[in-house]
């Protein structure tokens, strides 16, 4: 998960290009599709391959409980 800044600034660059391209190459009707389905590929790639570990891993190991609360315990 050290490479996912990497993978994310690789996958906003290569958006932007098909972007650029999609304005620059096609007119009418068929723009706003294309725009609609490069956000949606990409959202769903971003949400796929960098979010995903993420959630997996938080599911896995749940954060121990903070110092101070009712769980913790005090020896006097």
């Amino acid at each position: 998960m050290s490479n996912d800044k990497g993978l994310l600034i690789g996958s906003i660059t290569i958006l932007i290009g098909a972007v650029i391209a999609i304005m620059a190459l096609v007119r009418g009707p068929w723009q706003a599709w294309l725009l609609i389905g490069v956000f949606t590929l990409w959202g769903l790639w971003v949400v796929l391959i960098l979010l995903l570990p993420y959630m997996q891993q938080a599911k896995r190991s749940p954060a121990a409980p903070a110092a101070g609360t009712a769980t913790s315990c005090r020896r006097r």
